[in-house]
């Protein structure tokens, strides 16, 4: 019996320590591979959460980059702020640029646009426009942009229903991973945080889009205008503008598609408010015609889709510089 109980517990401890040396190595090749890191809570509601500061983050899934945030835990050079804001940059993912190299983000090639104009990005995963904006006020209190307020959208086909949530500042999107034992283990065991994000991406697979798959989208120009006059509102005595990114669609036969649905009513909206209004749906398709480049995708994902790479990053900023140049004589 006693031989019985030593094996048993010689063979468990073996198991965890083989376990344990086996994470060990997981890990370390997910630092390399996919590093992500955890979110945290923004306490000033400039967004509704951001990274660890300095946190430290590698993708090689889709694009290639090696980065660390801002002490504020967001994508910027450190001590960005020390010269104020005057361009405030809000969007999602595509703007947030962890997938292609530091400098080639949007908010990093303005700069180089823009030279004699600090330009800080609060951009992060999964704010889409309805997000940004129930925040804008709270990240204008913030940072205290002293020019512009740049929000970038995937959309401008939106949903009276999800502008009437961002006008009471509700948000039906719920975050639990800010606390407790599983976000200790997430944050100190990158292979757990791999498995449990891909996780997570499977099971929100269908929330994916700004606009709900199964929703059938309506949109009132009386509710529109109603969000775009708060957008007016919150940015106080700074300029807003909304620069439109379009999803596009390569199709078998090499022409390309861009969805551009709703359009013409959110830049006739944008004009009566105050707020200038970039479309780069004509600088993605002339890129496209005259250079078969496309402003999305990598080497290692598939053609034309997931994040701005860095020609539609490029797009963006000259087009944005342009505008504000205009704007400024």
């Amino acid at each position: 019996m006693k031989n019985l109980i030593k094996n048993g517990i010689k063979s468990l401890t073996t198991l965890i320590i083989s376990g344990m040396f086996s994470l060990a190595i997981l890990s370390l090749f997910v630092l390399v591979y996919e590093h992500i890191g955890v979110f945290a809570p923004n306490p000033s509601g400039a967004t509704d959460y951001k990274w660890a500061p300095h946190q430290l983050m590698t993708t090689m899934t889709e694009g290639f980059a090696w980065m660390q945030f801002d002490e504020n835990g967001f994508n910027n050079p450190n001590n960005s702020l020390n010269k104020g804001v005057d361009i405030l940059f809000m969007g999602n993912s595509h703007i947030e640029g962890t997938h292609i190299a530091k400098s080639e983000n949007a908010a990093a090639q303005l700069r180089n646009y823009l030279p004699d104009l600090s330009v800080y990005n609060i951009g992060i995963s999964s704010h889409t426009i309805y997000k940004n904006v129930r925040n804008l006020e709270n990240a204008v209190a913030e940072y205290e942009p002293s020019k512009y307020v740049i929000i970038q959208t995937s959309t401008c086909e939106l949903s009276d229903s999800l502008i009437e949530e961002a006008l009471r500042g509700y948000s039906s999107e719920k975050n639990t991973f800010y606390s407790g034992f599983p976000l200790y283990i997430r944050k100190y065991c990158p292979a757990v945080k791999s498995i449990y994000r891909n996780i997570q991406l499977w099971q929100n697979a269908e929330n994916e889009s700004e606009t709900p798959k199964n929703e059938t989208v309506t949109l009132s120009r009386e509710a529109l205008d109603l969000f775009l006059k708060k957008v007016k509102t919150d940015c106080d005595n700074c300029t807003p503008i909304i620069v439109f990114s379009p999803n596009i669609t390569l199709n078998e036969n090499g022409t390309l598609d861009i969805s551009r649905n709703g359009v013409e009513m959110f830049d006739a909206a944008c004009k009566e408010n105050g707020i200038l209004f970039v479309d780069l749906s004509n600088d993605f398709e002339q890129i496209y015609n005259n250079n078969k480049i496309l402003p999305y995708g990598f080497a290692n994902t598939g053609v034309g889709s997931g994040h701005l790479n860095k020609y539609g990053c490029k797009l963006m900023a000259e087009r944005l510089a342009e505008a504000i140049k205009e704007d400024q004589k």
